[in-house]
């Protein structure tokens, strides 16, 4: 038996992060709980934000605009700080200089899925890429960047700068990332386990346990009536 589960975020976004270490959690709850269930997370595009240049945009300017100023930027930082720390996750947003454009770091994890590398290299990604942006203000839109950070995880840095500086999967990628909008997702993170139950939001690690022991009954179920 098997878990599916399709994430949807977005590396700029500080609740996919929170909602990542949720998922990790539970992840570790659900298989001290059920060791035979075998659990696959799809990591899958989603881009707040199309409209930032390659090049990406001026962090702070960006902040206090969506903010609606400084007072309500500098509180909205505090509140991400705090959920931060209660996910065990160190927020430091005043090194973040650039808002990037994250096509390239999606692209990144495309390849690293399609490519068949294991999920814990998947995973080590993943967490690389929102620790460099939101705990050490790095630009992750910047192939080199990315290709520092992949050769971290043990792959060939120059292959994915590389690749990331050409078009490789740009249109797959983009195709994926307005999957979520074609289903109605309307925010990320967003938790779709078995295409059938959905949890948006960076929810706490006992919902997401909860929804795999659901998976698991219903599964039991169906195949208690064949």
């Amino acid at each position: 038996m098997h878990i599916e589960i399709d994430l949807f975020s977005d590396f700029i976004c500080p609740w996919s992060y929170i909602g990542k270490h949720q998922l990790d959690a539970a992840l570790a709850r659900f298989s001290a709980d059920r060791p035979e269930v075998a659990v696959r997370v799809r990591w899958t595009p989603y881009l707040l934000d199309p409209s930032i240049p390659v090049q990406g945009r001026p962090f702070r300017a960006s902040l206090v605009a969506k903010a609606g100023g400084e007072a309500a930027a500098d509180a909205m930082l505090a509140g991400i700080r705090e959920a931060g720390r209660e996910a065990g996750i160190d927020f430091a947003p005043e090194r973040i200089e650039v808002q990037p454009n994250t096509l390239h770091a999606h692209r990144l994890i495309y390849k690293a899925q399609s490519d068949g590398l294991s999920p814990a290299t998947v995973y080590e990604l993943v967490e690389g890429i929102f620790s460099a942006h939101f705990s050490h203000g790095k630009n992750i839109g910047d192939p080199v960047v990315l290709g520092r950070i992949a050769g971290a995880c043990g792959q060939d840095e120059t292959a994915i700068r590389t690749y990331l500086l050409a078009d490789d999967d740009v249109d797959a990628v983009n195709a994926l990332a307005r999957l979520g909008e074609a289903m109605g997702i309307g925010g990320v993170p967003c938790f779709v386990f078995n295409r059938r139950i959905v949890l948006p939001g960076a929810q706490p690690a006992a919902a997401l346990v909860e929804a795999m022991h659901d998976c698991v009954a219903s599964r039991q179920a169906a195949d208690g009536l064949k």
